[in-house]
């Protein structure tokens, strides 16, 4: 079985929106559950 990579795409204005913690903007491709802990390990200004 055969499984594709789990990838988190961010463009550049979400990310600035994401780090400001306006909104949590991005692609989700993959386990979702992962990618969400991995998005909140950004500080938040």
């Amino acid at each position: 079985m055969s499984r594709t990579p789990d990838s988190n795409e961010v463009d550049a204005a979400s990310f600035v929106l994401t780090v400001y913690g306006r909104i949590n903007g991005s692609t989700y491709r993959g386990d979702r559950k992962a990618l969400e802990q991995c998005c909140h390990l950004f500080f938040r200004i």
